[in-house]
């Protein structure tokens, strides 16, 4: 008779239809121990006193199906039959049948996952807190752009869930006390950006608030494959970028690259080097806020204008690029795509989000251009405010997660020469609102402006 090194009978086909294996013949075997079936004369059959194995476990269903008692010569028949219950009821369970020894299978109980978390929408959003609830109304009075615009927003807003709208009255300390003023407003606003948006200190590759379950009302599911296009000012990305070079340098550069570029000609080593440093550089200053662009196809009838660093700047509803005492500013274009970021946050929860009232990180104050999305907007999305009253369009907000750039990002540079009147600002408001009302939850609560 075989064995295993173990000590193991190996059955052969005629044990197996002589009778059902038994618990027993699962255990371990010591050496020189008698099996059962064995006969007298068969000794040291597991010779060199080999270390028995531990016992094997059966799963406890399996094992009591094992050590039930069966009536003599009965087996299992197929799950299928079914027998009378002695309540009257059909009986589904495996019955007793002759001629077989087969031993039932074990019964298979459903696995029960368990449900994931959603966020239930709330009847109300910073309403439920009377002390800063009193404090919008009143700063939505205001004869300021500045003040109302934001606070309206904050009245507006209906993708805030729960637990985030908690984190920021807990940051802000506005959960028991009300703001001094305006500029406490905005000051703790800003405070609360740092700490849960731009996160400055964390590690490389944290997730801001916009990204994690406890902005879930937010959180977009976003077509992948296509280009984006974002604006970034000069001194914006040269401030990061701590550079040897000064910014009308890295000006002159970038026009340069740009130029040779569009001939098809590589760029020389004197040119492309500093600049592919430049930008790391920059984007080694950065923190984890969100990243704002938009849709490239949206906006290509745009950027095939002259006027065009104007015209992308209106259509964003980028109020705060504007030129100043000193001059235009200076801005790039970037295109790139939403491959990149994906591909960079496979093992995130989220890598796109539509914006909230808590996710711009502003040292001035919110920005009026924004205006917050409903709960019922078109795919999750929210659409810009855009200033330009000739010729309004709106394009789709996505906000994702940051992605460093590379050289080959720049697609233009360009001067923003206009300014962004207030009258224009509180125009596209007044339109953008109008055409949202039937779908704004809280436009009720909005105080009338004086």
């Amino acid at each position: 008779m075989l064995r295993t090194t173990r000590g193991y009978r190996l059955p052969s086909l005629r044990d197996a239809r002589r009778a059902p294996p038994t618990p027993e013949a699962f255990q371990p075997v010591a050496p020189g121990a008698k099996l059962p079936g064995d006969c007298a004369f068969k000794k040291d059959s597991n010779p060199g006193g080999v270390a028995a194995a531990p016992a094997l476990r059966t799963p406890a269903g399996v094992r009591d199906i094992i050590n039930a008692p069966l009536p003599p010569g009965a087996c299992f028949a197929r799950p299928g039959a079914t027998r009378s219950h002695p309540s009257g009821m059909p009986d589904a369970r495996p019955q007793p049948r002759r001629g077989c020894s087969r031993p039932p299978p074990p019964q298979i109980v459903p696995l029960t996952l368990p449900r994931p978390h959603v966020y239930v929408a709330q009847d109300m959003a910073f309403q439920a807190n009377n002390p800063f609830f009193a404090f919008l109304t009143t700063a939505a009075r205001s004869v300021s752009l500045a003040e109302w615009a934001p606070a309206e927003n904050y009245i507006l807003e209906e993708r805030l869930s729960p637990d985030r709208h908690q984190e920021f009255l807990n940051t802000s300390g506005f959960a028991t006390t009300s703001p001094a003023d305006v500029p406490d407003w905005f000051a703790q606003h800003y405070n609360y950006t740092l700490v849960h948006i731009a996160q400055r200190g964390a590690p490389p590759g944290s997730l801001a608030s916009t990204f994690r379950s406890i902005n879930q009302p937010a959180l977009l599911t976003v077509q992948s494959a296509q280009d984006v296009v974002r604006v970034e000012t000069l001194e914006g990305l040269h401030s990061r970028a701590r550079s040897i070079l000064s910014v009308d340098q890295v000006q002159t550069l970038i026009t340069q690259y740009l130029a040779i570029r569009r001939t098809g000609a590589l760029p020389p080593v004197a040119i492309e080097a500093p600049l592919r440093k430049w930008i790391t550089d920059a984007c080694r200053g950065g923190d984890s806020r969100p990243t704002f662009a938009a849709p490239l196809a949206e906006v290509e009838i745009i950027l095939a204008q002259p006027d065009w660093a104007n015209r992308l700047r209106d259509a964003l509803g980028l109020g705060h690029i504007r030129s100043s005492a000193t001059g235009p500013a200076r801005v790039l274009l970037m295109r790139y795509s939403l491959e990149r970021v994906r591909n960079a946050y496979l093992r995130a929860p989220a890598w796109a989000a539509a914006p909230t009232v808590l996710d711009d990180v502003a040292r001035s104050g919110p920005n009026p251009c924004f205006f917050p999305a409903p709960e019922t907007s078109w795919a999750g999305f929210g659409f810009t405010v855009d200033p330009d009253s000739s010729n309004p369009i709106s394009v789709r907000e996505i906000l994702h997660a940051p992605i460093p750039y590379v050289l080959e990002d720049i697609q233009a540079f360009g001067l923003v020469t206009s300014p962004v009147p207030d009258p224009s600002v509180t125009s596209a408001r007044d339109r953008h609102r109008a055409n949202l009302k039937p779908h704004l939850r809280y436009i009720a609560d909005v105080p009338s402006r004086p």
